[in-house]
Formats: structure tokens, sequence, C-alpha cells
């Protein structure tokens, strides 16, 4: 994003909400097509419609919003082609021309159920499910419905997951800025309050074209199963306006049901013709009912005092980030805390394991992308759930799109420690979520510091060229070389070159993290490295490394440190010395976050 557009949009946003309204109504149509450019019904789903559609409810409150129910109505008459649906408009205004005006809307799909008296939000939806016949569609009379949001929805709700009961689409203003893409409660900002996620991004923007998994719907647009209604019936009354539709998604949580963010569905929301947007005595008291019921799942989160700690890593884990995993377990055992690590077989959901570790409350760790989904569906349930950060974006698949589904992957109901202060501050750029804590991982050295002489110069993973350069001046210092190629390097890989003894090591990868630096340099010999910013708290050009912008900067490297003993020795125990101390440190923090996560006292 260019600097003037930032400078509008922060502009933009500073506005009074009437000035914002004004306008996205006078340049609305030009902004939905380029905020929405390149966004059309997913084929996957329209393909899956053809052969599975099943006839819906669609049930609408209404309140004194005619002008916005007779958009809503004729959209859903472009939309829904020939699915099977049955439209219940119930009218929770009570007024006798307000009702004559809502009969004339009777006929075909649509049928209109008049209240005799006001009850609110809760009650008018409760009035539609209880008519209703089929799955039930949730839908705001201020909405206007856009090709392939149906089958969208209903694909989600009944073709993914089993256990999904409850679906809401992407939600955008008029103007194309989304207005909703997925809910999430803020814990440590904003407690009392659930907000959305994606807000006032591009419709178009690929982090939030990412479906998923989240703690609860938005009512504004809510597929609902049948199983679901016949599980645990209708909204919650004693709402009136305000967290009911989040009341709903949690109760479905309990009764087994997952809720889901289809952004393949998108549905235009005027918000809002009906709410409004003070907080008066019935939006407070519904946050008060809400929270009497559900603050020690969603503020306390309480475990077993010390908590038990399970660590996920699955294949998308380097081999040294799982045999870290492993080593920093083991030294949490050691210092009283119930810890494991479990290697996982693959990168989906391992549902079994889900069950097992919802069943007690506990701290679940994702330490990689492939096992977040995991820990964080076994955490919603009632324990802790944490995402230990590799790297921003290191186990992404390339490009822009897998940056974004990494980023989307990111819930804002984790707790996140990072590797490095640089990965701290790219969440918090790509995805305002805070990281809790900041441990740099290492293993115990390698080696320890020997005074005798070394004469082996170890190249690891380096191209031919400079293998050429370094042999040449290995071979003037009376040196030999050793080349080793290792893809994926293991703890075993790296305890191999240390037990060799080299003077020096050159491995000129960029890394998200400095586990493998700081290996290699607690190996006995002086290490020389790529200089890069995720490490460069870790490894310090000049004391315990010597860092390099491509292969002829390590070449004259090499060449000062088989010229200087003194140095190559500095260097040598200054990396041996940092990995222990890292390593310490890594451990106590360790155990100092997981007491700040649980608020517990170890």
């Amino acid at each position: 994003m260019s600097l003037s557009s930032r400078i509008a949009r922060r502009i933009y946003w500073a506005l009074p909400r009437t000035a914002q309204l004004r306008l996205r109504a006078s340049f609305g149509t030009a902004l939905f097509a380029r905020n929405t450019r390149g966004l059309s019904p997913d084929s996957e789903a329209a393909a899956w419609a053809t052969a599975n559609r099943r006839a819906v409810s669609i049930v609408i409150p209404s309140y004194n919003d005619l002008p916005f129910l007779t958009k809503c109505l004729a959209s859903l008459e472009r939309t829904l082609g020939d699915a099977e649906a049955e439209i219940i408009v119930v009218d929770d205004y009570a007024e006798q021309e307000n009702a004559r005006r809502l009969q004339q809307l009777e006929g075909g799909r649509v049928r209109v159920i008049l209240r005799a008296e006001r009850g609110g939000f809760a009650k008018a939806v409760n009035t539609g499910i209880a008519a209703a016949k089929h799955d039930v569609i949730l839908l705001n009379s201020d909405t206007e419905t856009l090709p392939g949001w149906f089958e969208a929805i209903q694909f989600a709700a009944r073709g993914l997951d089993p256990r999904i009961g409850i679906v809401s689409p992407m939600l955008v203003y008029p103007d194309g800025l989304i207005q909703y893409g997925g809910t999430y409660h803020s814990r440590r900002s904003a407690p009392q309050w659930f907000a959305h996620r994606h807000v006032g991004r591009r419709a178009s923007d690929p982090i939030a074209r990412v479906p998923g998994y989240l703690r609860a719907a938005c009512g504004a647009c809510m597929y609902i199963t049948r199983e679901v209604v016949d599980a645990i019936g209708g909204f919650d009354e004693h709402y009136w306006l305000g967290f009911e539709d989040v009341d709903y998604s949690m109760r479905a949580w309990e009764a087994g049901f997952r809720s889901w963010y289809e952004p393949r569905g998108t549905v235009v929301h005027h918000e809002s013709a009906t709410r409004g947007y003070s907080q008066g005595p019935r939006e407070l008291s519904s946050m008060r009912h809400f929270w009497a019921r559900w603050a020690p799942l969603l503020l306390t989160r309480a475990t077993a005092e010390p908590p038990r700690v399970t660590v996920l890593s699955t294949p998308a884990s380097a081999s040294a980030w799982a045999d870290h995993l492993e080593a920093l377990t083991v030294a949490l055992v050691a210092e009283g805390i119930s810890a494991e690590h479990r290697r996982l077989v693959g990168t989906g959901i391992d549902e079994a394991l889900v069950a097992e570790l919802a069943a007690e409350p506990r701290v679940v760790i994702a330490a990689d992308s492939g096992a977040a989904t995991t820990a964080w569906l076994a955490g919603e349930r009632g324990g802790v759930p944490v995402r230990m950060l590799s790297g921003f974006d290191s186990d992404a698949p390339h490009g822009a799109n897998g940056l974004a589904r990494f980023a989307a992957g990111c819930q804002p109901e984790f707790d996140y420690i990072a590797p490095n202060r640089w990965t701290a501050d790219r969440l918090a750029a790509e995805t305002a979520w805070e990281t809790r804590a900041v441990i740099a991982p290492a293993f115990v050295p390698l080696s320890a510091l020997e005074t005798g002489d070394r004469a082996l110069v170890i190249t690891v993973n380096a191209p031919s060229t400079l293998r050429v350069a370094v042999d040449a001046v290995a071979d003037s210092a009376g040196a030999t070389t050793r080349h080793i190629d290792v893809a994926d390097p293991s703890f075993a890989d790296l305890a191999e070159i240390a037990r060799l003894r080299p003077r020096v090591v050159i491995e000129l990868g960029a890394h998200p993290h400095a586990l493998l630096p700081l290996a290699l340099a607690s190996t006995g010999g002086a290490f020389v490295g790529h200089r890069g910013d995720p490490t460069g708290h870790e490894l310090m050009d000049g004391y315990n490394a010597l860092l390099v912008d491509d292969a002829d900067g390590a070449v004259r490297a090499l060449t000062s440190l088989m010229e200087e003993d003194v140095r190559w020795r500095e260097l040598a125990a200054n990396g041996i010395e940092t990995a222990a101390r890292l390593q310490r440190l890594g451990v106590e923090r360790m155990r100092r976050a997981l007491a700040d996560i649980t608020e517990a006292a170890f």
C-alpha cells in the first residue's frame, strides 16, 4: 500500500460515521468494483451444490426496515436460482401500517410472520426458527446477497467437515471493504467485546480469502444446520441485542458443533439499518448476561496447576526444530513441569488427538503450521492454545497466497511465542496480534572449546564456486576441507560436524531463527554465516560469528580466520558461550511464558 493510500485510509477512518457513509454512497459502485476485483462464484462449491443442494429456510428478522428488506428479498431472488428455499420474514415492529406493507411482500417463497409485540432480535429469530422446516439461514434484513453466496456456505456446512454446524460468509460494506471476516475475542486488548477480523481490508485481499474454523459466527448471515437446531434449539431470549450470535455459537461448540468462516460466499451488509451504534441499557444488559455464563472459559481459561503442556509438531517442522522441541520439553520436565512433545505423522487435523487433549484443560502448543488447527481446536474446548513460531512464514508455501494462508492461520485466540523480535514484529504488522514472549531457540553447545590446533574447514550446503575458493584458501594455509550437503540437518548431523573438530564452519543460508547458526557456532570452530535480520540479536558480527553478504565475503572471512589464531579462538569461544546462555535462558523464559499464559504460579 502506497504512502498516499495509507494517509487517505487514516483520514477516512478518523471521520465521523455519518461522513464515512456519505463517502461510501458517493463512490460506492466504483469502489465496490475495485475492492472486489477478481472475485467470482466458487467453482468447487457450485459443482458440489449441483449434486448435493438441499432445501433451506431463510429467516429474516425485520424491524422498521422495509426499504432494506425489499432490496434483500430482491437479491435472494437473483441469487438463489432454483434452490428450494422458504423465506420467513419475522416482523418485530408490530405497527399496523408496517404490517400491511410487509404482507404485500408475501407470495412465492416469501412468508411473513407478525409478532404481537416487540421482543428483540433473539425472540424474532426464534419465531422464525420455530416455523422453519429445513436447515436455517439467519439473514439480516439490511443485507444483499451476491452470486454464489448460497452454494458456498451450504458447501461449507454440509460438504467439508461433518462437525461443522454453523457457517458465516464474508460480509462487506457497499464499497467492497470488509465488515466481517471472522469473529474473535480480544482477551488482552478489549476483553469485554468480540471483534471482527479483517475489517477495512479489500474483499479481494488474500489473507481475508482464507476459510477456517472460528469460535463464533456472525448473526448477520449464519447458516445453521438442522442438527444444531435440534440439539440446542434457538437463541437465548435473555439477549435483547448483542452477543446472542456468539452465545449461540458457543453453545453449539459445547454440543460438539464447530463454526466456520467461508469467504467464498460474500454478502453485502448495510451495517446497520436496525441496530445503531450506541450501547444502551439493553445492549449492556446483554453483555453482562453473556459474561455471567462464559467468563470462566473465555477470560480465565483455567488449567490444572501446574498445567499440563503438550507440544505438537508435524512433518512441516525442520528436523533441527523438531529436535529442539524435544530437548526443550525434556528440560521443562526437569524443571518440574508436566510436558510432552508429540510428533504427528501428518499436517491435517488429528481428530482423535483433539478429543484426547480437549478432555482435560491444558496448554496445547502448535510448533508449526501443520499442527496449528489441531492445537487450536483442542485448546478452544477449554484449554489454552499457544502458537510457538519458528519464524513468521518459515513453513508457509512460497508466494503471496502462501504467506496469506500462513497469516490467516495465526488465529487471534492463540498466545504467541516468537523466536526473535523480527518475527514478533512481522506478526504484529501482518495480523495485529501481540507476542507473549520472545525465546531464542538454542541447543546445548555441541562442543567444548579445545586449545589444540584445528586444521579443518567445513562448508555446509555450499555452491560449487564457493567450494573451489574455500579449497584454495585452506590448501594455502595447510588445512583440509570437508563439504557437507544436508538439506534438512538434524541434531545428529550437527553433532557429527562438531565431532570432526572444525576450525571454521561456513554456512550461508538465510534462516528464520538462530537455531541452526547457533548450533554451528557452538561446534568449536569459528562460524561464518549470512548477514540477516531475523538472527541479528543472536549472531553478532565480530563477536560470535563473522557475517557476510555473499560468497566473496565468506572467502575473505575464511582467509582472516586461517591467519589469525586469536580471532578464530575468540569467535569459537563466544559462539559456545552464546549457545549455552541462550539455551539456559530459553528454558527459563519458556517457563515464565507458560506461567504468564496460564496466569498460574509454577
